[in-house]
């Protein structure tokens, strides 16, 4: 079964109605019928909670932070495994903290990762697999 990991940059797009919305429904639709399996680090949902919460306030971060528990995505904590291979992504290519989790996510799970960020480009096909999705407005 195919795998997916969800990037901050995916989960943003779906709930500001952003371009890429579209594709993230129609992945978590594949999930919802057991298509597929889809992944996010909690490093990356926090990555949402304190965007959203700058962008908008605290009481609609924690909304949508509930939101996104109910999705047919399995939220990975985050081991010493993940965080050694985090580090030793973010130590060879310059990229955000949330995003080298992202990453070793996707590896960790041999999965495609949803993303329109360009700072992964480094990392396609040498890495990891990235479906690419449409940048926000």
């Amino acid at each position: 079964m195919e795998s997916y990991v969800l990037d901050t940059y995916a989960v943003l797009g779906y709930f500001l109605d952003e371009p890429s919305a579209e594709t993230v429904a129609e992945i978590l639709e594949l999930a919802r019928n057991s298509e597929i399996k889809l992944y996010m680090s909690w490093i990356n949902v926090g990555e949402v909670y304190y965007i959203i919460q700058r962008r908008y306030d605290r009481k609609i971060a924690i909304d949508l932070l509930e939101n996104l528990k109910a999705w047919p995505i399995e939220l990975f904590q985050v081991s010493h495994e993940l965080v050694i291979l985090a580090g030793d992504i973010k130590a060879k290519y310059p990229m955000s903290l949330g995003d080298s989790y992202a990453a070793a996510l996707t590896m960790r799970v041999r999965g495609t990762l949803l993303t329109a960020d360009k700072e992964f480009q480094r990392l396609e096909n040498n890495i990891i697999k990235i479906k690419w999705l449409k940048k926000h407005r």
